[in-house]
């Protein structure tokens, strides 16, 4: 068997750039604020609970899957408690953070590989990375608001690598998660690597194609360990 050339590696945002523990905790907070006012009582031990229930079932969307889950299917009410909560959510400061030490994975990957941006996040991504100086580490500016579809959709990762003018199985994905990252990913016929940090570090594949080609717990160490692995 012919051994695969890889060329490019494909970078998440969430939870491999950019350190997402801020973001989690705010969300916490406003959510139990609404499902409060709403319940009566409402806590945040619950709102840890929901969230693992939401990663483990691959919810693509964690925040609505919580507020849905006590509508008791009325559509109405799902409505207005998200527009609530997405009302507060307006209200708060969001200042995006890259992970710890991942700059120095970033200038290790890039010995060997092209580095493309893969995440859901839009403009306020490419702010961040021009503030720290390391978009110049990437092959592309190109984000989320790029393109009218987005992860999970496989034909999302297809349409940066055509963007990008690479073909997909010459890439390598790095993502935190098997539902966005990992399984898009395969269909596509990529390299996998699962990054095992922050909330969804207890999400497991399902069947055996789900299974990412290379797992790494946290950040550090990251670029040499890819470097060596996809060889």
């Amino acid at each position: 068997m012919t051994k695969r050339l890889y060329s490019t590696v494909l970078m998440d945002a969430g939870g491999v750039l950019l350190d997402e523990n801020e973001y989690e905790a705010l969300t916490c907070r406003l959510i139990v604020k609404v499902l409060q006012k709403y319940l009566g009582t409402y806590s945040e031990a619950n709102y840890w609970k929901d969230l693992d229930e939401s990663i483990r079932a691959f919810s693509p969307h964690n925040r609505q899957y919580i507020i849905w889950k006590y509508c008791n299917g009325e559509v109405c009410l799902f409505y207005a408690l998200w527009k609530e909560f997405m009302d507060l959510w307006n209200q708060e400061e969001h200042e995006l953070k890259l992970m710890l030490g991942i700059i120095g994975e970033l200038e290790s990957l890039r010995k060997k590989f092209k580095i493309i941006l893969a995440g859901q996040y839009g403009e306020e991504l490419i702010a961040v990375l021009k503030k720290e100086h390391v978009i110049k580490l990437f092959e592309n500016e190109m984000t989320q608001d790029d393109f009218y579809i987005t992860k999970p959709d496989p034909r999302y990762v297809e349409q940066i690598c055509r963007a990008a003018g690479v073909k997909p199985q010459e890439c390598i994905m790095i993502g935190d998660r098997i539902d966005k990252d990992i399984i898009p990913a395969k269909q596509n016929k990529m390299g996998t690597v699962l990054v095992m940090a922050g909330v969804y570090k207890n999400q497991k594949p399902r069947t055996v194609d789900e299974i990412p080609d290379m797992v790494v717990e946290g950040i550090i160490g990251l670029g040499k360990k890819v470097r060596e692995n996809f060889s």
